[in-house]
Order: structure tokens, then C-alpha cells, then sequence
């Protein structure tokens, strides 16, 4: 804790500026490692900020709503509480439905507009956040809480990734490659799916050109057939017996002339599908502003390629914090 004393006229002497500073640090640390800071109780400080910063980068946004209690079994009174950017009310604008006209006068007589769930002043500063409520049978209200109270205590904290003038809402850094994620995404798990269809098939009748094609398994082996895994097993010709699985392996007899015995040669997974999709990757990595290797977590190049990848995102680390 490191006051700066000149601006703040002190007069205090330097034993009593760092007893105050030890203070002030010890009462933080006992605050910011306990569970008060969260409204929910289930974070401490470090752990909540890394669960807002997720949600700000997910979302492009996180709202936080600063709650005061009077408990004096607390450290401090202030917890923070974490809401979804979703419950943001942004159908209210000043020009929105008429029944938000009561909201928009009473923002105008405050010389302030509506905008996207915000209340704006001229310059464009936030004033106050609209969010909607739900009771226990589902109605829907809209709250405006304001940022700051008539007193100067804070109410709401709003960290937004903005990139444009005059943007209201934030926009996360992976809103342009979601696409590309999500058909990747796909295109690995049908891969998968596709991958284990095909072991699943252990072999096939090639039939006959003299004879019918069967119709099934069953028909090949003279009856009903029970299957584990890719076993197959025969019962002889004619007999309605079921097939009784012994042992792992593929056992057909009875064929009839000239059909034979095929392997299923999978093409599954495709042999090209680590290629494709490590080039999709590189170019989502890249426009994200991510080096290859961290993006994947593989450092598979010499010790100063990887250190070079290292530091070339710490440069995007430091423009996030």
C-alpha cells in the first residue's frame, strides 16, 4: 500500500505512514483471501477476477454490481456480484416501444439519453444500467441501478472490450472467429462419430454374380444372430437357433457359391483431417493475436522459436491487462 502522501498534504510521520499502510494491506489481504468478496460466497478475490475476465472475453462485457453489508462480522462490507450481460434490458433506447416512454422522459429530465440497456450522458458516459428482473412466476421487470450513488459510492463496474467510437456494448475477441470454431468443432466430432461407425463393421458378404444378393447376416449363417462388439458367430444351415458369441472374431459358413469374405477398409478417421484442421487453427490463432504454439499448447520447435512465441503473446497479454 503505497499512498501518495505529497498530493494527499500529510502530515503524518513516517513510522505512523507505515503503520497505516500495514494496516491497510493486512485488512485487504484478509478480505481478498476469503470468500466475502464474492456476493455468492464461493470466490475469493483472485478467483473472482479470473471469472470475470473469462466472462469478458466470452461475452465482450461482464457486469459487476458492488453490494454493501451491514454485518459487522465481515472484513469489509463490500462484495461484488457477478450478472449476465444477457440481462441487460437493451430494447430500452429512447426510442423504443411506448411503453418505455415513462423511461426515456425521466432520463431525458436528467439531460441524459437511452441507449442498448444504458443511460448516457452528451459525452457518452454511462450513467446508470437497466436490467431486467424475473420473480418466482416468471414476470419480467426492468431495475435502473445507477453506477454511482448520491454520495459517490459505486454501484455498478462495467469492463467492456470496445473497438469502435461510440460503442455501447462490448464484443469478445473470438465474436469473428466463432464460426470457424464451431464448424471445426463439428467437423472433428462427426470425424470421431464417423471413425467409430466404421470399426464398429467388421467385414462383408461380396456377393455371388451367379446368385441373389443376401439380405442379411443372418441369412449367410442359417439363422438369428446375436452380436458383441464386431463378433459374429454361425449356427448351422437352416436352424433357427441363436447365435451364441464364445469368443471375439468373425465366423461365417454356409456362403453360397462364389460369395466370399470381405475386410472393411475404413477411410475413417481421414488421414488429412490433422492437416486441415491445424491450418484452420493457425489462421483463427493468427487473427486473435495468439502464436501457434501457445494456441495449442505444443512446443514442439527449438528453445528459442518457442521463447520467441512467448514473447511475442506477452505482448497481447500486456494490451488485455
Amino acid at each position: 500500500c503505497a499512498p501518495l502522501w505529497e498530493l494527499l498534504g500529510s502530515t503524518l510521520t513516517d513510522d505512523q505512514k507505515r503503520e497505516f499502510a500495514r494496516n491497510v494491506e493486512q485488512n485487504f489481504w484478509a478480505w481478498a483471501s476469503s470468500h466475502e468478496p464474492d456476493a455468492a460466497g464461493s470466490r475469493n478475490l483472485a478467483e473472482l477476477q479470473n471469472f470475470i475476465f473469462q466472462n469478458e472475453l466470452r461475452d465482450g462485457e461482464s457486469v459487476c454490481i458492488l453490494r454493501y453489508a451491514g454485518s459487522l462480522d465481515r472484513v469489509s462490507p463490500v462484495s461484488i456480484q457477478v450478472l449476465d450481460p444477457e440481462q441487460i434490458d437493451t430494447s430500452v433506447t429512447t426510442y423504443g416501444t411506448l411503453d418505455r416512454a415513462g423511461l426515456s422522459v425521466a432520463a431525458a429530465n436528467r439531460g441524459n439519453t437511452l441507449k442498448d440497456g444504458l443511460e448516457l450522458t452528451a459525452s457518452g458516459e454511462p450513467v446508470a444500467i437497466y436490467l431486467i428482473d424475473t420473480d418466482d412466476k416468471g414476470h419480467k421487470t426492468t431495475t435502473r441501478v445507477p453506477f454511482t450513488g448520491p454520495s459517490g459510492r459505486r454501484f455498478v463496474i462495467l469492463p467492456r472490450i470496445l473497438d469502435l467510437p461510440g460503442q455501447i456494448h462490448g464484443v469478445g475477441p473470438l465474436a469473428t472467429v466463432i464460426h470457424e470454431l464451431q464448424k471445426i468443432t463439428d467437423y472433428r466430432l462427426f470425424e470421431l462419430e464417423s471413425a467409430l461407425v466404421n470399426a464398429i463393421i467388421a467385414a462383408f458378404i461380396q456377393p455371388s454374380a451367379e446368385n441373389d444378393t443376401r439380405s442379411n447376416v443372418a441369412a449367410a449363417v442359417g439363422g438369428g444372430v446375436s452380436t458383441r462388439g464386431q463378433s459374429i458367430g454361425s449356427s448351422p444351415a437352416g436352424s433357427t437357433e441363436e447365435v451364441r458369441i464364445r469368443k471375439a472374431g468373425l465366423f461365417i459358413q454356409n456362403l453360397k457359391k462364389g460369395e466370399t469374405i470381405q475386410s472393411f477398409d475404413t477411410k475413417r478417421p481421414n488421414i488429412n483431417c490433422e492437416a486441415f484442421v491445424s491450418g484452420v487453427m493457425k489462421s483463427i490463432a493468427a487473427s486473435v493475436g495468439i502464436p501457434i504454439e501457445v494456441f495449442e499448447q505444443k512446443f514442439s520447435s527449438n528453445c528459442s522459436a518457442s521463447r520467441a512465441a512467448l514473447i511475442q503473446f506477452w505482448d497481447t497479454i500486456e494490451l488485455c491487462r
